[in-house]
């Protein structure tokens, strides 16, 4: 299989959290910490970003597992 080349997305839809990449969910949780540990496993997987969105929509976390650049991450 191929990678995929969009960012992982953990969003709220519900009562669930989806893990997305490429307009496809790739799987569905109870828990964000649930889906953000799948979610993390594929951005590794295919070296894209993992970006978390809240209850509200709004993004909480964005971590890059590709190429990183000079600029130091600053977030965490």
């Amino acid at each position: 299989m191929a990678k995929r080349q969009g960012p992982v997305m953990v969003t709220h839809k519900g009562n669930r959290w989806p893990v997305k990449q490429d307009g496809q969910t790739i799987s569905v949780h109870r828990t964000q910490k649930a889906a953000n540990e799948v979610g993390r496993r594929e951005a590794i997987k295919d070296g894209v970003e993992r970006i978390t969105q809240g209850r509200d929509h709004k993004f909480v976390s964005k971590d890059s597992y590709g190429s990183e650049s000079k600029v130091r991450d600053t977030e965490h």
